[in-house]
């Protein structure tokens, strides 16, 4: 009996041991001989897109994406280079026992670019949820009938699907005629994605405005410039109530500092992130105190700029600079039961956002337009890689919801049209 019982303690130690070493070494624990002691390591988990990159730290070689290495807790110079590819590189902070997670999004030194329209784009707009395209095609009273008939408002969803890998095709919402003609209509959308303005304006002043359903095609618009400050006024709704609900877990002294001294919030997908421009000075209370361990290293900017554009991830509580522009006055804000008059009112929606600044799909990274070069950068404002530098239409660049390609609009060809097209800048 009494050997069974030193057996079954021998068995248990075993166990046990064997348990903390694996707990241990999943931990990062590591035993360094020249030493003899045992030593804490970080775990730097690194992926890319594609894969198969080579991963360097401090100018070593140690390993290739997907995959992850053991560091002791320091600062490394991280690079992951592949043949084809622009490198990627950051500097990061290993902390001992903590999982440090990269995703490396590898663009291609020569980017492939596609046609996707050929009878001509005016005025694209991209939908609050950077997945459906609004634009017209013009019309030409001297063309055949049938390409009159392909004149018109267009929408555009660009979700992938099974069936046709680069969306599901445009959708021929309303024609153009000699009596109503979009060729020169500037479209908006609805919060919801259900609607889409299109307004006639000459110099500053609105001449009309029509409604239409998005969900219908080949429809007769309605002419809602009479009720234009309400329906606005029932968008600026819908606007407020959605950015209630994803804030609604921030401190209240927090919410009412983004309430008042910033504007233009755009979320990302993922709903983690959101940027906006500052319209008065302030500084961003620290909610999470001390900082998570492991959260992003890369330095902060919580004195916030008029002017300026910020990056927030509600996730770890960080704020970081992405953009620095020229301050513009705050709008005073007009009671709810007052209507603005039309025209100043469209003019702010339309006003509305950075068409210079747009999150990227993956909620990771921002698309950038700087002096004629599209950019892709990560959310903190690092790692700004050039996308493309050929010639594209400034105003008009658009991050497909894949992340594959960039959209973009542009006349390659000005002796065969007169109107510009949509091309897709692929990176993958």
């Amino acid at each position: 009996m009494a050997k069974k019982l030193i057996y079954s303690a021998i068995v248990i130690c075993l166990i046990a041991s064997a348990s903390l070493i694996v707990i241990a070494f999943a931990r990062g624990y590591r035993f360094d001989f020249q030493n003899n002691n045992l030593t804490s390591t970080g775990i730097l988990a690194i992926a890319s897109s594609p894969d198969g990159a080579s991963v360097y730290t401090n100018g070593k070689l140690v390993t290739a994406t997907n995959s992850s290495i053991n560091l002791e807790p320091d600062w490394y110079d991280v690079k992951v280079v592949k043949e084809g590819y622009i490198p990627w590189q950051k500097r990061l902070r290993i902390q001992g026992e903590i999982a440090t997670k990269i995703s490396a999004l590898l663009i291609p030194i020569n980017p492939t670019l596609k046609p996707l329209t050929s009878l001509g784009v005016i005025n694209p707009v991209l939908s609050s949820s950077q997945t459906q395209l609004a634009y017209v095609v013009p019309f030409d009273a001297s063309a055949s009938a049938e390409l009159q008939r392909k004149a018109g408002i267009y929408i555009w969803n660009l979700k992938e699907g099974p069936v046709i890998p680069i969306g599901s095709g445009p959708r021929h919402i309303a024609f153009s005629n000699a009596f109503l003609d979009f060729t020169n209509a500037k479209l908006l959308w609805s919060p919801d994605e259900r609607e889409l303005l299109a307004s006639f304006f000459s110099d500053d002043t609105l001449l009309s405005t029509y409604l239409l359903n998005t969900e219908l095609i080949e429809q007769t618009p309605t002419i809602t410039t009479n009720t234009l400050p309400t329906i606005l006024n029932n968008w600026q709704t819908l606007v407020d109530e959605k950015n209630t609900t994803l804030m609604a877990g921030l401190p209240r002294k927090v919410r009412q500092m983004f309430d008042s001294k910033v504007a233009n919030l755009r979320f990302a997908e993922d709903e983690t992130k959101f940027m906006y421009d500052a319209t008065s000075s302030a500084t961003l209370p620290l909610i999470i105190d001390p900082p998570l361990i492991g959260a992003n290293s890369t330095k902060e900017n919580r004195i916030i700029t008029p002017g300026n554009s910020y990056i927030y991830d509600l996730k770890e509580d960080k704020n970081f600079l992405i953009k620095e522009g020229t301050p513009t006055p705050t709008p005073t804000p007009s009671p709810p039961e007052l209507l603005l008059p039309a025209t100043p009112l469209l003019t702010e929606w339309m006003d509305r956002g950075d068409r210079n600044l747009f999150w990227y799909p993956d909620s990771k990274h921002i698309v950038v337009i700087e002096k004629d070069t599209i950019y892709i950068a990560e959310y903190d404002g690092q790692n700004k890689t050039t996308v493309y530098a050929g010639p594209f239409e400034n105003s008009f660049v658009f991050p497909w919801p894949s992340g594959g390609r960039i959209l973009i609009l542009t006349n390659l060809n000005r002796a065969a049209s007169l109107s510009p097209n949509l091309y897709a800048v692929d990176i993958r």
